[in-house]
């Protein structure tokens, strides 16, 4: 998607990363509130679509993770991942064909999500 279109889905209203080294837009539930969805681009086009914080409620479409479930059910649900060491947390990586999911676990927990394109850092 280009910034554009991220904006006609998701408003206009959205925090900017002055340090961040891609152009970093937040999407969050209220003013300040550390809580929602980021969205990293290069060059005008999405390369990242992430989670802020640990968003109560949010889950994969098929419903089969959340928010919270332990790394067991991870694996359970996806299979054995590679663990990616970030900042404060891991990254559990899934790649596909033209992206590659992240499950961001801290403390044995399903912290949040992300999915970037292929070669694009996971670690947020």
């Amino acid at each position: 998607m280009s910034g554009a279109q991220v904006e006609r889905v998701w408003g206009r209203r959205h925090g900017v990363c002055r340090g961040c080294a891609r152009t970093t837009w937040y999407f969050t539930y209220r003013q300040f509130d550390p809580h929602g969805a980021g969205v990293e681009l290069e060059r005008g086009r999405v390369v990242a679509v992430f989670t802020l914080w640990s968003p109560a409620g949010w889950q994969t479409v098929d419903r089969r993770l959340a928010i919270g479930d332990d790394t067991g059910q991870i694996t359970l649900v996806e299979g054995p991942l590679r663990s990616v060491a970030c900042k404060n947390y891991a990254a559990l990586v899934l790649p596909s064909r033209g992206a590659v999911s992240a499950f961001y676990v801290v403390e044995g927990r399903l912290w949040g999500f992300g999915l970037t394109k292929r070669g694009a850092p996971v670690c947020r």
